[in-house]
């Protein structure tokens, strides 16, 4: 299975996620596909967090750099499901006053 695993594209909505066991494969890809992914006129990106257990500098990293991509291009970023430890580093980092972060995806 190649990550991020592409969830769905609804009402110009995409949704990814991202899984542990992927992790760094999954990274890679959502750099490399992103432009793609994003080229049906989305308006919302939401990447499902609920897979990863606690976030890498290099996961962090990624976020950020998928959160300026899609700023430049106007469509919303949306982190959707992390663990109460991925939402700790993400609030430690100051990170919750840059990414939206969605406690649950429905």
């Amino acid at each position: 299975m190649t990550a991020p695993t592409v969830l769905g594209t609804q009402e110009r909505t995409v949704r990814v996620a991202l899984e542990d066991r992927h992790l760094m494969r999954g990274l890679s890809d959502l750099r490399w596909r992103l432009p793609r992914l994003l080229a049906g006129g989305t308006d919302t990106l939401v990447i499902d967090l609920s897979g990863l257990a606690r976030l890498s500098s290099g996961s962090i990293a990624t976020l950020l750099w998928v959160k300026r991509t899609c700023a430049a291009r106007r469509i919303r970023v949306v982190l959707g499901s992390p663990s109460p430890r991925a939402l700790d580093q993400l609030t430690r980092t100051g990170l919750t006053n840059v990414l939206e972060i969605a406690s649950r995806l429905s």
